[in-house]
């Protein structure tokens, strides 16, 4: 009887190991998933604070650009400020698309710290610094472990 229930405790045991380590790895990735998240949220708000500031000086030397090739009669510089304001107006739609990755960076955030997060979403990103994470497998990290 001692026999049969030296393996079971062995499977038993090997399975909370298993569980532990995979609780473990799921747990830094949500550290290291809400690590990127602030930090990527912190470089958008940065981007678009100077986006807004770009905006508002191109918008402004289109328009008076426009106003006073317009009172001189000067087409090409009628068109350069028409051109500047097509600018500013780009600037605008890239910092409406940065808003709008920051609420989704948000959601995440906010999951992360409700205990809710499933790392399934656009903005968990396997990229850090330009060069692609390698991931391991939680069976190959555990054998890596076992062997010596």
């Amino acid at each position: 009887m001692s026999l049969i229930q030296t393996p079971l405790k062995t499977v038993s045991n090997t399975n909370n190991a298993n569980s532990a380590a995979i609780k473990k790895i799921f747990d830094d990735n949500e550290l290291d998933d809400l690590q990127k998240f602030l930090d990527r949220k912190s470089c958008l708000n940065k981007s678009n604070l100077y986006m807004i500031y770009v905006f508002h000086i191109v918008q402004s030397a289109g328009v008076l650009t426009t106003s006073i090739a317009t009172s001189y009669g000067e087409t090409k510089y009628i068109w350069l400020g028409i051109g500047l304001n097509i600018l500013a107006s780009l600037i605008t739609v890239f910092e409406k698309t940065n808003q709008s990755i920051a609420k989704k960076l948000d959601k995440d955030i906010q999951s992360i710290k409700d205990g809710t997060y499933v790392d399934e979403g656009d903005m968990a990103s396997v990229f850090v610094e330009g060069q692609q994470q390698q991931t391991i497998n939680p069976i190959q990290q555990q054998e890596s472990q076992l062997q010596p």
